[in-house]
């Protein structure tokens, strides 16, 4: 479908093809008439005057179309400008309406990101604080910053997964045995303190099961 721009546009190259045509037989022109000047004014040739008369008919006339012409190329010129900036209006509406859509998202995804890390802080305070209890039922492993290191390294795990300019000032370079995810080394740390238990309750430890 042609746009009201390509329309102006069209029109525009069609006016302005019509008046190079204009121009260039305008010159044609001009160079016929020196042609026949000689003849019509110094040797009075009645064939060259008729023709020179004619040449000069069509010379007015063509001055006179390449005025108009003029005219109407900036008329036009002036309908592609008035074209454009339509255009340019109703793009940017539509950019504006679509910006209000992402704006949107993006606010459900800053509301979701405060909810989940609102979580997660409250998860992790109550580990550290069920860590205590941990200590008070007789395991002085782990202790408070080998849960903390573990816990901070899983965090700035997390966090090197943000875009580069958003983590880059907060989080340093994490060797790989340095990352980590909460449940991983906690995991780990449960291993040892599920054998305790088990030995403190006289039930087999895993390998004795195994075998």
């Amino acid at each position: 479908m042609t746009t009201e721009v390509e329309k102006a546009e069209q029109t525009l190259a069609g006016l302005q093809a019509k008046r190079a045509a204009a121009e260039a037989r305008a010159a044609q022109i001009a160079e016929e008439r020196k042609a026949l000047g000689f003849k019509v004014h110094v040797d009075g040739d009645a064939r060259a005057r008729a023709k020179l008369d004619k040449l000069n008919a069509e010379a007015a006339a063509l001055a006179g179309e390449i005025e108009s012409l003029d005219g109407a190329i900036a008329q036009s010129a002036t309908h592609v400008q008035q074209a454009q900036a339509a255009e340019a209006c109703e793009q940017d509406r539509v950019n504006a309406e679509a910006l209000r859509e992402v704006v949107a998202r993006i606010g459900e995804r800053m509301k979701r990101a405060d909810k989940h890390f609102a979580a997660a802080i409250d998860e992790l305070s109550a580990a550290n604080t069920e860590l205590d209890q941990v200590h008070a039922l007789g395991s002085t492993f782990p202790t408070g910053p080998q849960f903390a290191v573990n816990a901070i390294m899983a965090l700035q795990t997390w966090l090197r997964q943000l875009p580069d300019h958003m983590h880059r000032e907060l989080v340093p370079a994490l060797p790989p045995n340095q990352r980590r995810t909460f449940s991983a080394f906690w995991s780990r740390m449960e291993e040892p303190l599920e054998s305790s238990i088990a030995a403190r309750l006289g039930e087999p430890q895993k390998d004795e099961v195994a075998a």
